[in-house]
């Protein structure tokens, strides 16, 4: 809520947006960033369809033990690089792979 409110206190209401609602809005899904603080699994697990529309995603990432499952995913449709790495988490850039 810091980020919210000028004093830094309290609760602050914060209204859900889904890709689906994303993709309402948006005629070509250039890029999708994600940056949600670990629900970025849960999105390309359960919500590839919409995942799968984007040409290119970049996502950090904080489960190193399920970094294969994310890549053999997202391999389907997307060539993925690591493009920074730590002990906690992992940054990944993936693009579409042209067939």
């Amino acid at each position: 809520s810091f980020n919210y409110r000028a004093d830094g206190f309290g609760d602050t209401l914060i209204d859900v947006v889904t890709l689906n609602d994303v993709l309402k809005c948006i005629d070509q899904p250039y890029l999708l960033k994600m940056d949600c603080e670990g629900c970025e699994y849960d999105i390309i697990t359960k919500d590839y369809e919409n995942v799968r529309k984007f040409d290119n995603i970049i996502f950090e990432f904080h489960y190193p033990k399920l970094k294969s499952r994310i890549i053999n995913i997202l391999s389907k449709d997307f060539t993925c690089d690591i493009i920074r790495s730590s002990n906690i988490d992992m940054m990944f850039k993936c693009v579409r792979s042209r067939q």
